[in-house]
């Protein structure tokens, strides 16, 4: 059975070229635009990792992975955040508020990426 990802992310560019990388890659590609249908989505269709965007209108990334972690069907899901906003410096900064995930900065390398993912999920 294929593994099933989860973007979250307002930015339908990242949205689209995200789900075309993964689904040439053999994975299942599900999408939310926002913060709260991320959290629907994940609730309901139990996705083995989620792409989650830190800066999104109406819930950002990180609130979005704090109810994640407090529910027991999603707490396990592993997630990798995506920033645009971050330099590299700040990115690793957040890495200690954000203990345990991974976190890319726009633009990310593909390869590099799907790398992560395939360690995570396989």
């Amino acid at each position: 059975m294929k593994k099933k990802i989860l973007v979250v992310d307002d930015e339908m560019v990242i949205v689209n070229l995200l789900k075309d990388l993964f689904e040439s890659n053999g994975y299942n590609v599900i999408t939310a635009s926002s913060g709260p249908q991320g959290l629907l989505r994940a609730k309901d269709d139990e996705p083995d990792l989620i792409i989650l965007d830190i800066n999104m209108s109406g819930m950002f990334g990180c609130a979005v992975s704090e109810v994640l972690k407090e529910i027991d069907k999603t707490r396990h899901i592993p997630i990798i955040f995506l920033t645009g906003f971050l330099d590299e410096e700040d990115a690793d900064e957040l890495k200690h508020t954000l203990a345990g995930h991974t976190i890319f900065t726009k633009p990310f390398d593909n390869d590099v990426l799907l790398n992560k993912v395939k360690e995570l999920i396989g």
